[in-house]
């Protein structure tokens, strides 16, 4: 029996994907790419806590999530209260280390 090779057809990934931001800083699609420069932030975010613990950075690093995230909810404003709205609900549920 001949092995059958897979084929790897790999498309290159949606512009949106490559760039969320610039995509959003293109008008009206703002909405549409809310979520994932949310992420971008978060995900900025989680790499400065990473870095250590010291309150400087900590702080640093809230501050500059703090920018991100404004930067994208401006685009959208009554998405992003709905977001913003969200994530202050989830993070009340959220469990708190002692």
């Amino acid at each position: 029996g001949g092995a059958a090779h897979p084929i790897n057809h790999s498309p290159p990934p949606p512009l949106v994907l490559v760039s969320p931001l610039a995509a959003a800083a293109t008008g009206p699609g703002g909405c549409d790419t809310i979520y994932q420069g949310f992420a971008e932030c978060l995900i900025r975010l989680g790499d400065g806590m990473g870095l250590g613990g010291e309150l400087d950075t900590v702080c640093r690093s809230w501050n500059d999530f703090h920018v991100c995230a404004s930067q994208v909810l401006l685009r959208c404003p009554e998405e992003a209260a709905a977001v913003w709205e969200s994530l202050q609900q989830e993070a009340r549920q959220a469990p708190h280390p002692d």
